[in-house]
């Protein structure tokens, strides 16, 4: 994740906390501030269906204050995907 946004451009900081609302605190040089929450892609095979279907997490109350964005991390490929996407 944190080489992810490194590659975008972003200075990317760790909350001291390590509970809290954001995992990543990502700064780029226009004073962007983007906060991220960094999960496991997983996914998950529903009744009665026969394809994979992302697992999606609900961000919680401060975390919708804050706007914090999930991360969705595939361990194996090291894709990622931000939800909502960036600009």
């Amino acid at each position: 994740m944190t080489e992810y946004m490194l590659h975008l451009g972003y200075f990317v900081f760790r909350p001291l906390a390590h509970q809290g609302p954001a995992d990543l605190i990502c700064i780029n040089e226009a004073g962007d501030i983007i906060l991220l929450d960094s999960k496991s892609d997983k996914k998950r095979i529903n009744p009665g269906r026969k394809n994979a279907s992302r697992i999606y997490r609900a961000r919680s109350d401060v975390q919708k204050r804050l706007d914090v964005r999930m991360a969705y991390v595939d361990a194996e490929t090291r894709a990622v995907r931000i939800v909502p996407q960036l600009n």
